[in-house]
């Protein structure tokens, strides 16, 4: 006989997994489509990720009816990836943005090119 503080323990993160379910499929319905079909957008990916870690770390504690995460092994990899994908959203590391291009605008409006030699 199971103890049935045990059954609602489970009952609590069999609850939280699906949650979770839930939030990652409509997280990756963002990323995909939150730009408007250019690119993908990067908060979005940054926490589907986050969540599907969380998934994966839930998953040993849910019965074994309940449908498994996407990525339910290498815990590390998630956790890997979901940084990754936070240094794309706040623009961080390799995501940085360059310096920005100066250009020389001459007086009459047209554009030139900027040169390290000085005039005067």
């Amino acid at each position: 006989m199971t103890d049935p503080a045990d059954e609602i323990m489970r009952a609590a993160y069999e609850h939280a997994y699906l949650m979770l379910r839930r939030t990652s499929s409509l997280l990756e319905t963002l990323k995909k489509e939150g730009t408007g079909g250019h690119g993908v957008e990067p908060h979005a990916g940054a926490a589907m990720w986050a969540v599907r870690l969380a998934e994966a770390v839930l998953f040993p504690m849910v019965r074994g009816d309940e449908v498994p995460p996407p990525c339910t092994g290498d815990t590390d990899w998630l956790l890997n990836l979901a940084g990754v994908w936070r240094d794309a959203a706040f623009e961080l590391g390799e995501y940085a943005p360059g310096s920005p291009v100066l250009r020389v605008v001459r007086s009459d409006g047209s554009l030139g090119r900027a040169s390290r030699r000085h005039d005067g």
